[in-house]
């Protein structure tokens, strides 16, 4: 869910992992589902009036201790994760933590991603 307030978007929980029937485990399929939240991001970003290069800050809480939905490490996924990032977000980089954690929501999530976008609403005349 995308949240406006006032020049701020508030984005919660997108999660990335093996989430459609017959998804891998693997990092060319983790780097799959990762695009996927991504344009998920994408959508709610846009229908906020926002888009990528006004992301100013992104969190990401990544399931490091359930080896059933990713085959990789941590390392492995954040190379993914850096790898996919690129291909959505422009320079100037937003501010990225990126945490450890043992366990999430969903079971089938590798790594759930919030953003905070400043996307100033254009004045009215």
């Amino acid at each position: 869910a995308a949240r406006r307030a006032e020049d701020f978007v508030f984005l919660s929980g997108v999660e990335a992992g093996p989430m459609e029937k017959g998804d891998g485990t693997d990092v060319k399929a983790f780097k799959a589902q990762l695009r996927r939240a991504f344009d998920a991001i994408k959508g709610s970003l846009a229908a906020a009036g926002a888009d990528f290069s006004q992301v100013v800050q992104m969190t990401s809480f990544h399931n490091c201790h359930n080896r059933k939905n990713f085959q990789g490490d941590f390392q492995a996924q954040l190379e993914a994760m850096i790898a996919v990032k690129a291909e959505y977000m422009p320079p100037p980089y937003s501010t990225w933590n990126a945490f450890c954690i043992d366990r999430q929501y969903s079971e089938r999530t590798v790594v759930e991603i919030v953003i905070t976008a400043y996307a100033p609403r254009p004045a009215v005349k």
